[in-house]
């Protein structure tokens, strides 16, 4: 098997379970969101719909129109969501609509946005089997979409959670890391990375932590793409099933994981 593109998405979801991913990916069965995730997609979209607009009009949206943007976000994707038993729609659809109130009094009046949602890819190489007779060269594309890059040099990637985070999570860590390589390559200057936590709790909050990106967070990057590549095309994969996610509500691939590798 052959990997010619990697995402964020798809390294997260591989380094957490193989088997998920193959489903994914291999037999590309997509699942549907959990109100938590859709909750997010609409708190992001919602932050979008004004931002994307600032880069020119330097001027914020009423909250009005962002709010109702969400609003209209969240009724078109609740029905394609996979609501888990504690999950209730009209609760999520409120905590979203909170934070990102919140995120609009007290953010966005201080943020001047260079780029939203900006695509890119890039090719990360490597050498297989150096100095050896089958030396060969390879590469994978980096396909990725930066959340927010201000006119101040930050590089934002926002994320929304149900509890206050301590410190960054190891995976935000990873995809901020894989887009600040990407950003680098794209522009060749460097960039203040952020994680912007949106905390969806009765009382919402947002916390921020600066990220330290220096050349061990690059090497380790580039370093482990090839061998998580590596490891995606050899086909041999397997189920976490000691992960947190690895329950009937965590992941829907439960009933088609326990039918593939038994348990």
């Amino acid at each position: 098997m052959r990997i010619d593109h990697i995402s964020a998405t798809q390294v997260n979801t591989f380094t957490r379970c193989q088997a998920a991913w193959m489903f994914s990916y291999v037999h590309n069965i997509k699942g549907k969101p959990s109100g938590a995730m859709t909750r997010g997609t609409c708190v992001h979209k919602g932050i979008s719909h004004n931002m994307i607009q600032k880069v020119q009009s330097r001027v914020d949206l009423p909250a009005a129109d962002v709010l109702d943007h969400y609003d209209t976000t969240f009724t078109e994707l609740a029905y394609d969501t996979r609501w888990k038993k504690d999950e209730k729609p009209g609760k999520e659809k409120d905590a979203g609509y909170r934070v990102l109130g919140l995120y609009h009094e007290k953010i966005a009046p201080e943020t001047y946005p260079a780029d939203v949602e900006q695509a890119f890819k890039m090719y990360i190489n490597w050498t297989e089997n150096p100095g050896e007779d089958n030396e060969e060269e390879k590469n994978v594309e980096f396909r990725g979409i930066l959340d927010l890059a201000d006119v101040k040099g930050n590089l934002n990637e926002i994320k929304t959670t149900g509890q206050t985070p301590k410190r960054p999570r190891g995976a935000d860590n990873l995809q901020l890391a894989l887009y600040y390589v990407g950003k680098l390559a794209l522009e060749g200057k460097s960039y203040s990375p952020w994680l912007q936590y949106l905390v969806t709790t009765k009382d919402p909050k947002i916390v921020q932590f600066p990220i330290v990106i220096g050349e061990p967070q690059k090497k380790f990057v580039l370093d482990n793409i090839p061998r998580i590549v590596k490891a995606m095309e050899s086909e041999n994969y397997y189920p976490a099933r000691g992960s947190m996610y690895c329950s009937p509500t965590g992941c829907y691939y439960w009933d088609m994981c326990h039918d593939e590798f038994g348990g």
